[in-house]
């Protein structure tokens, strides 16, 4: 995949980052790119979802059409082709594969939930 052009765009909420990305997307497709060769990358799920939301209300592209309107963690899952990233049993069951020594522990976090952690010490 080549890259041609990269432009980044930051400011707080509500100083037009969206319109303004959205506005270059359209010029992109009117110069004839196809949607799927356009990367609309946010930081968040959030932001994302309203890009696509906005690209479907306006420019009137399907969901299926923007696969790289995404967060940056998905663009490259997709890009790389990665159907699946390890998850908290596989990389326990890879640390006690390589003989690394885990502790188990709770902790307390937020809205009075509990999480599992696994402390990896690692021996010299």
């Amino acid at each position: 995949m080549k890259i041609r052009n990269i432009q980044k765009f930051f400011g707080p909420p509500g100083t037009g980052k969206t319109t303004k990305l959205l506005d270059l997307v359209e010029q992109h497709l009117d110069d004839g790119v196809q949607p799927d060769r356009i990367a609309f990358i946010s930081y968040s799920v959030k932001a994302a979802t309203e890009a696509k939301n906005r690209a479907y209300a306006s420019l009137g592209l399907g969901f299926d059409e923007m696969p790289y309107f995404c967060t940056s963690h998905a663009f490259c899952k997709r890009a790389l082709a990665i159907g699946r990233v390890m998850s908290g049993e596989d990389i326990r069951d890879f640390l006690e594969e390589y003989s690394f020594n885990l502790t188990r522990t709770i902790r307390w976090i937020r809205n009075n939930r509990w999480i599992r952690c696994w402390r990896i010490h690692i021996s010299n």
